[in-house]
């Protein structure tokens, strides 16, 4: 999810050229003073100025990522998508009076690579030129945009908390991430008679070999693969297969969804990982469990949040041609 991500300006080397910006200024320009609004969110009519302020936001977030590929890279209900997630997220945290003061958001200006030069000080020219000529913004309005962003995550940090991780979570995931497994797979054309044959294997493992002949289709065998790992062959990776890695051997699992059809794998040998991890190992298992706690109960909350919201919405109006 986006609050897992690495914060926005931890991008190092970004470099934002001078490019046009998707008229989002020329919108509020022609917009503002409607008095329709633009949709609701818990129950409150949300004003198209509102709306337009978020996705002006959500312009310069995808603008200072993605620098001048930005325009190839995010398309126009992307940026209503992250507007309208922008705008349940804050009026959620502004419900739990969440509080940014003015020192977090300089500490947060002045620490981000983007607007530091020479022994990496912060340099105020380079803020200004990025600001107003790659923006299209003022610092003030930027600034109040960086507060934004701080009471979300705050409250993502009070949402998914730091969650306790267990001895036996560390090594059960370090079996899952480790175990060596050795399959082979039917290609199948259709999702439909792949969980057809899926079926069939489940109660009989040995319907594999029979469809294969029927079809005449040569079952794959890749060389032994984790959960980690990269399955070119097939176009697919070990995450992908997941329960194929719960399945004992001579067992089927599937199907799996691959570009070059519907995968149904057989189990033919399970290696577990002998010893215990590395210290670095361990750390990073540990992390891995713990951010997998976080997005569960971020899940958990968002779809909470979501029904209370009960989100309406409908397209703003068009710029007018001409």
């Amino acid at each position: 999810m986006k609050w897992l991500r690495k914060r926005l300006f931890l991008i190092a080397g970004l470099v934002v050229g001078g490019f046009v910006v998707w008229q989002v200024a020329a919108g509020v320009t022609l917009h503002t003073l409607s008095p329709e609004p633009l949709g609701s969110l818990f129950g409150r009519p949300v004003p198209l100025r509102e709306f337009l302020k978020a996705k002006e936001a959500a312009t310069h977030q995808a603008i200072l990522a993605h620098g001048d590929r930005y325009l190839r890279q995010v398309t126009e209900p992307q940026l209503v998508e992250a507007a309208w997630e922008r705008l349940l997220f804050l009026t959620e945290a502004r419900r739990k009076a969440i509080r940014v003061s003015d020192a977090e958001v300089v500490q947060e200006i002045q620490e981000a690579p983007l607007f530091r030069r020479g022994q990496g000080r912060f340099d105020p020219r380079a803020y200004k030129v990025v600001i107003e000529q790659s923006l299209h913004t003022n610092p003030r309005a930027f600034e109040e945009e960086v507060r934004e962003d701080l009471m979300i995550r705050k409250m993502m940090d009070q949402v998914v908390g730091n969650p306790s991780v267990t001895e036996q979570e560390v090594l059960e995931r370090f079996r899952a991430d480790e175990t060596l497994l050795r399959a082979e797979f039917l290609l199948l054309p259709s999702e439909e008679l792949a969980r057809e044959v899926a079926d069939a294997c489940r109660q009989e493992p040995g319907q594999l070999d029979r469809v294969a002949r029927q079809l005449s289709i040569k079952l794959e065998t890749p060389d032994p693969f984790k959960r980690e790992s990269k399955l070119e062959e097939l176009g697919v990776s070990g995450l992908a297969l997941r329960r194929l890695f719960l399945a004992s051997p001579g067992q089927a699992a599937g199907p799996f969804p691959s570009p070059k059809g519907w995968l149904i794998g057989r189990v033919k040998e399970k290696k577990l990982p002998e010893g215990e991890p590395t210290p670095d190992q361990r750390k990073a298992l540990e992390e891995g469990v713990r951010n997998e706690k976080k997005l569960q109960s971020y899940v958990l909350w968002y779809q909470e949040l979501l029904k209370r919201a009960n989100p309406k919405q409908k397209a703003p109006p068009e710029k007018p041609k001409g």
